[in-house]
């Protein structure tokens, strides 16, 4: 059962329901804890943060939170990406998490649901957090089924920077399917993204490619659509899993400058580690 958002301190979120979404979805909530706008103008760069957060587990959360607050290289990044994001599971303190990361870190944001959990109740979902406000925030149902039935998500939606627009993707793609359905769940994100075509592109989460042809037909397929990853070397972007370290995640900018980008390989609060890149504001039309 989905929870009716508390309200919270800012009138402007009543608005943003309509505003932001249309016509209401149920499985699509947005809201925010920015009482005034950032300074003007633009910084000089920008820090975009993907973040799977493997729920977090309740005992994690405080971790969580004092991390994406003081850790040098997450605290000042004003757009987050964020995968695995849990609302009412007994494992995560029954806590919506988007909600309460976006009023620890005084951001916008937006989530949607992406499956419900059976043990533990609630749901899991994305979330995208901002310093900015969102606009035209999309739930976009990816094809192609994955074990049991369950379809993944996409959520987009986009940053407005006064002047100045950046469309931004969190994904998280199936797991236990074939490189050739990977490759189809990953085109109903740029089938939307086409929409966008005014505007540059991040697309940043898990794409879940745990085999290196996984990896190959996810890059032949950005990179044909015009999507660069600016991500360098071979860090591994998960923990462990199965004795052996994978790279599940992954950035891919269209019509952006990156200056820098890199896997924070020393943080284990989750189960992935956060990944960033940092753009040229120059670069925004």
């Amino acid at each position: 059962m989905m929870r009716k958002p508390p309200l919270i301190p800012l009138i402007l979120v009543a608005a943003l329901g309509f505003a932001l979404a249309g016509e209401a979805d149920p499985l699509l909530d947005l809201g925010t804890f920015v009482s005034e706008a950032p300074e003007a103008p633009l910084p000089e760069r920008m820090r975009l943060v993907s973040y799977n957060l493997h729920g977090p587990p309740t005992k994690r959360i405080p971790e969580m939170i004092e991390l994406l607050q003081s850790h040098p290289a997450l605290k000042d990044a004003p757009i987050l990406s964020l995968q695995e994001v849990n609302r009412d599971h007994s494992g995560s303190g029954n806590k919506d998490m988007a909600r309460e990361l976006a009023q620890a870190l005084k951001m916008h944001f937006a989530y949607a649901v992406e499956i419900e959990h059976g043990k533990g109740g609630g749901v899991r979902g994305l979330a995208i957090l901002s310093r900015y406000p969102l606009s035209q925030v999309e739930r976009v149902q990816l094809p192609v089924e994955g074990p049991g039935g369950r379809r993944r998500i996409a959520l987009g939606a986009t940053v407005e920077l006064g002047q100045k627009r950046l469309r931004v993707y969190s994904l998280h793609l199936e797991t236990r399917i074939s490189a050739k359905k990977r490759v189809l769940q990953l085109q109903g994100l740029l089938d939307n993204a086409r929409k966008y075509s005014d505007l540059p592109i991040a697309v940043l989460g898990d794409f879940n490619t745990y085999a290196s042809g996984h990896t190959r037909r996810v890059f032949q397929l950005m990179e044909e659509d015009g999507f660069r990853c600016p991500l360098k070397g071979d860090k591994k972007t998960i923990q462990k899993a199965f004795f052996v370290r994978l790279k599940l995640d992954w950035i891919f900018l269209k019509n952006l400058t990156p200056l820098a980008a890199d896997v924070e390989a020393q943080i284990a609060v989750s189960d992935h580690r956060p990944l960033w890149v940092d753009i040229d504001t120059a670069s925004l039309p």
